[in-house]
């Protein structure tokens, strides 16, 4: 019909901080948008998707996304695939995460500004 609007779906980001603390609350929230219809994208490290994606059932969202920014390991000094607090009781790793944590800043709003969301839902953490 025309002049008739369809309605589309919001395209929403969401970046969680990574300890399990923050993304499952945040997981949980996106799943909810999802299921509402909007298109969903979570943006996370590898060994991060890698946890969120086992705790989606068979029946996983068909709008919800995973898009991954790689971790930079080897510029905080950690092995690869240490990239949660989930990982550590030690404070010098947690202080190395939380420093490779601020530098995704650059590969995810370079991914931001490639593909523009409707809305971004950032945690708190993240400044």
């Amino acid at each position: 019909m025309e002049g008739v609007e369809v309605e589309r779906p919001l395209k929403l980001y969401f970046i969680p901080y990574l300890a399990s603390g923050h993304m499952i609350p945040l997981f949980d929230i996106a799943t909810m948008f999802e299921s509402r219809g909007q298109q969903v994208t979570v943006i996370t490290t590898p060994s991060n998707a890698e946890s969120l994606t086992k705790s989606l059932s068979s029946d996983a969202p068909s709008f919800l996304r995973l898009h991954t920014v790689d971790f930079p390991s080897q510029q905080v000094g950690l092995p690869e695939g240490i990239e949660s607090m989930s990982s550590t009781t030690d404070s010098n790793v947690t202080w190395r995460i939380h420093r490779g944590a601020m530098l995704l800043h650059g590969p995810i709003e370079d991914f931001i500004e490639n593909d523009p969301p409707d809305c971004i839902i950032s945690d708190s953490t993240y400044p």
